[in-house]
């Protein structure tokens, strides 16, 4: 089971390094990402629908809120949509080495954790 853990942390790596290889930024994307996700939405809500949260006379108060809730949706959704397609997307390893099926599971759970907390890093600076 050891074996299989330390197996899904070297996906994972692999993952990672591989997932913006033929963007432009390549591994850039995994900072800019968050960042212009987190201007976008300030501006929206803050600027153009002048939404305001109660804390403060601050326009940028709505985004106190608005930052982590989308950083955690966006997270959540794309583990589910990864794990859904992961069986399909790694079907060449499956064929190949017999593993158990958390091994890959996980090994998108621990990518998508450190997008996560790359992105939550940048969201605490911009709150």
């Amino acid at each position: 089971m050891k074996h299989n853990i330390l197996l899904a942390f070297s996906f994972a790596k692999r993952d990672f390094k591989e997932r913006y290889v033929g963007m432009g930024f390549g591994q850039l994307w995994f900072i800019l990402h968050p960042i212009i996700m987190i201007a976008i939405y300030s501006i929206i809500f803050s600027e153009l629908m002048k939404l305001k949260g109660n804390i403060s006379g601050n326009p940028y108060t709505y985004s106190v809120y608005v930052v982590p809730g989308i950083i955690a949706w966006t997270a959540f959704s794309t583990v589910l949509n990864r794990l859904y397609n992961i069986f399909s997307a790694r079907a060449g390893y499956i064929k190949k080495i017999n593993l158990p099926a958390y091994t890959y599971q996980l090994s998108v759970a621990i990518t998508e954790f450190f997008v996560l907390s790359i992105s939550l890093c940048l969201g605490m600076i911009f709150l």
